[in-house]
């Protein structure tokens, strides 16, 4: 969100208005191909996603809203035994946290569903083994359809060790169901597009595994000279939301808003360069 509002601000020119200094994004997912990607190396690996929901939550917010998806649902992209799971309805009720997600996951995995077994609706204790893990994980494989797996991974084994350069991967040269979540992902990029008008502190856990590192590294080759990259080594043994509220309540994000407090209205390149060697020796990576 702070990315995006920064964008929003410079692009429509609300600078002077809205007295903006810059922002401090933590852990983000700017790049959500980069994102992506990351997710189909991991499945290539044998890992698993240890945050499962972030697939069913990025192709419903693409669905719902973005143009290139109007003629598209997520059961286009996602098997539908484990949409059976109730993981959309759980998205649109918003009662539910991820924590309380992978609880309802790991119950199903064990026992199964149990509403409206008078009418057999419920599942068994075994269905749901073939998309959940026992500690309410799941992979890729598990989760995704042959076909946007076998799309993404074609990507992935073309573009693996360039998807985080300033080039990225190239768009797709038609429309289809596979090329629209692609044009649809890449439209959604806030590494790319906009001039940048000011520092932007950036903090990534590098061992995070539910929004990786990869997209800090993806900023820093797009954005370049607006990026101060924040230190996170201290951070290694937590995953996306431990190393936030680490981060958040920690030295790193208050030397990034005294930089900020301390910064010129309309900054140069240089004293954004200036910011980073001042602090760089207690709060900056290399």
């Amino acid at each position: 969100m702070a990315l995006a509002t920064q964008r929003f601000i410079e692009q429509n020119g609300l600078t002077d208005e809205l007295q903006l200094a810059g922002s401090v994004c933590g852990d983000g997912p700017y790049d959500l191909m980069s994102t992506l990607m990351y997710y189909v190396g991991q499945y290539k690996a044998g890992k698993k996603l240890n945050m499962p929901v972030v697939m069913p939550l990025i192709l419903k917010g693409m669905c719902d809203s973005n143009p290139y998806m109007t003629d598209h649902q997520v059961s286009d992209y996602i098997k539908p035994q484990f949409l059976e799971t109730g993981i959309l309805d759980w998205l649109n009720e918003k009662n539910k946290t991820t924590d309380d997600i992978t609880d309802a996951w790991k119950e199903q995995y064990k026992n199964g569903t149990t509403a409206d077994q008078d009418q057999g609706n419920g599942y068994g204790s075994d269905y749901f083994h073939a998309v959940l893990n026992d500690d309410g994980t799941s992979t890729l494989g598990k989760m995704m359809r042959s076909e946007t797996l076998d799309y993404f991974s074609n990507l992935y084994d073309n573009y693996k060790d360039s998807y985080t350069s300033a080039s990225g991967i190239p768009l797709p040269t038609h429309r289809g169901l596979m090329e629209d979540l692609h044009f649809a992902l890449e439209s959604n990029n806030m590494t790319i597009g906009w001039q940048h008008q000011h520092p932007i502190f950036m903090y990534h856990s590098y061992d995070v595994t539910v929004v990786p590192e990869v997209n800090r590294e993806r900023a820093g080759n797009t954005i370049g000279d607006w990026v101060i990259k924040l230190h996170a080594s201290g951070y290694l043994q937590y995953d996306h939301v431990g190393s936030g509220r680490q981060f958040y309540l920690g030295l790193e994000e208050f030397n990034a808003i005294r930089a900020l407090a301390n910064a010129p209205l309309h900054p140069t390149k240089e004293d954004v360069s200036n910011i980073r060697t001042e602090y760089g020796s207690n709060s900056l990576d290399d």
